[in-house]
């Protein structure tokens, strides 16, 4: 599935579709001169904006009993499985294959990180140790975090980040993300554990962006059901 739209992130600076009233004007000679300048200024706007990739991994699967509390408990048999598949799906995309993401945010518990730290290691991502961020507040976080703090924080000279962390956060994100960029869809996707979501952002900052929803990739390993 493939949507493209426009949401705005942390609510900063104009949307494009505001600006898209200009578009149909560039076309006629005999509109006003200004209208004309205008709608070329906006053009020559988004020659110039930087295009990120943005993707959240939901934690592999992860054993119920016997961990000493939920943030330690560490991944099952089938959990090291869908980590095996998280790194051949970022082997495989075309575009971190060919520009690595350079910042991963985490949540610190057990799960997030046998997720995802084996993928940065074996695909030498271009992550220094102050790019890969251990976010206290990504265990157990809301969606209101994630879009309004986590996101627009990313630094403005990366172009390609990773969000590991958990449901029900997760999902709320990604479907609220998918849900402003189309008004008409009704569609709630279940993200799974080790399911990586994919978006596309255009803008002058990671806060202030066109959006576009790639995709949805889940493994088709089963795991246990739990909510976090």
């Amino acid at each position: 599935m493939r949507r493209r739209a426009i949401v705005v992130l942390g609510l900063l600076g104009a949307t494009l579709a505001a600006q898209a009233k200009w578009y149909p004007l560039l076309s006629q000679p005999d509109g006003d001169s200004k209208i004309h300048n205008e709608g070329r200024k906006t053009l020559k706007r988004q020659a110039r904006l930087t295009t990120r990739n943005l993707f959240f991994v939901r934690h592999a699967s992860a054993e119920i009993p016997d961990a000493p509390s939920d943030f330690e408990r560490p991944l099952d048999q089938n959990g090291k499985k869908q980590v095996d598949w998280i790194r051949k799906y970022f082997k495989s995309n075309k575009v971190t294959r060919k520009s690595k993401p350079d910042i991963v945010v985490l949540s610190p518990s057990a799960r997030t990180r046998e997720t995802i730290l084996p993928v940065v290691e074996q695909l030498k991502w271009n992550t220094s140790p102050e790019r890969l961020v251990r976010d206290k507040k990504m265990y157990k976080s809301s969606q209101r975090y994630i879009l309004r703090t986590v996101i627009p924080q990313l630094p403005e000279d990366s172009t390609s980040a990773v969000l590991v962390g958990h449901n029900p956060e997760f999902q709320d994100s990604i479907n609220q993300l998918v849900k402003d960029s189309d008004k008409t869809t009704n569609q709630q996707l279940k993200v799974k554990k080790g399911c990586v979501s994919w978006f596309k952002l255009s803008g002058d900052s990671w806060g202030d962006s066109q959006v576009e929803f790639v995709e949805m990739k889940c493994p088709k390993t089963k795991s246990k059901r739990t909510n976090h």
